[in-house]
């Protein structure tokens, strides 16, 4: 694997979607996982990402394949895939259950709300300080991991 398949494989295991839009490279990353040294190095490396990008086109966003996502999309798959934005909506929302099934917390979960029934849980900015149920509670039902947060600190 080349230096660039590394780059590449290693930005969609983070969530990270690199794009090549005819001269331009499209960067579209979860807040808080690209470092200043991450976006130096894709600078570095743009001519040769745009290079591979634009041949092989992408075969997976925010890590799930697209051969995964076209049998979940079902009969919806014509459709989400005729505009990029439908179908990284659908990719993100595919990724984040998974996170959530494995008692991952997703990187855009970075509030805290308390569930009336799992407790203090990450959550997306801008849900209520307070909810009766969250998206955690589909694990508690189940017997997955339900993390969990000291509501004191509000830190996650």
């Amino acid at each position: 694997m080349s230096g660039v398949d590394t780059l590449i494989a290693l930005c969609r295991r983070h969530g990270v979607v690199l794009t090549a839009n005819g001269g331009r490279l499209d960067v579209k990353a979860p807040r808080g996982v690209l470092t200043p040294a991450h976006v130096a190095k894709l600078k570095a490396s743009k001519p040769e990402l745009l290079r591979t990008l634009g041949q092989r086109g992408p075969t997976s966003i925010h890590g799930v394949s697209l051969a995964e996502l076209k049998p979940l999309a079902g009969e919806d798959w014509r459709w989400l895939n005729e505009e990029p934005a439908r179908l990284q909506a659908f990719a993100h929302a595919v990724m984040t259950r998974r996170m959530r099934e494995r008692g991952e917390v997703p990187p855009d979960y970075t509030g805290i709300t308390e569930c009336a029934g799992c407790g203090p849980v990450p959550i997306w900015v801008g849900c209520p300080p307070a909810v009766l149920g969250c998206p955690w509670c589909f694990n508690r039902l189940r017997g997955l991991p339900v993390p969990r947060h000291d509501p004191v600190s509000r830190t996650p």
